[in-house]
């Protein structure tokens, strides 16, 4: 009756073996699986890198090209106004100087 205790204990002993052998030898596919995933993700970090600078430079670019474009709106509409500004000031001083005369006149 022992014996054949010890004897069954010993054949699911024997199966766990087998068993642990058969997970051990798909140790090898996984590390190979796990190799190509990290290959993968190093390669995808990459494009991503690649797509962030890329996104930046057009950033940068748009950037600047609004820069540009409201600096030559800005440039025309400040001239108009210096422009406009001149003549204002040249209209008073001569408005001034009428109603100067005008006064010296009445004075007189």
């Amino acid at each position: 009756m022992v014996q054949t205790r010890i004897e069954e204990r010993l054949e699911c002993i024997d199966q766990e073996i087998a068993g642990m052998k058969k997970e051990l030898n798909k140790v090898p596919t996984i590390e190979v699986s796990l190799t190509e995933i990290a290959k993968s993700i190093d390669l995808m970090r990459l494009q991503s890198e690649k797509q962030q600078q890329l996104l930046f430079t057009i950033i940068e670019t748009s950037s600047k090209e609004r820069s540009m474009m409201s600096g030559q709106a800005t440039e025309p509409a400040v001239k108009e106004f210096e422009k406009a500004k001149g003549k204002e000031s040249d209209a008073s001083s001569s408005r001034m100087n009428e109603f100067q005369n005008r006064w010296k006149r009445t004075k007189k």
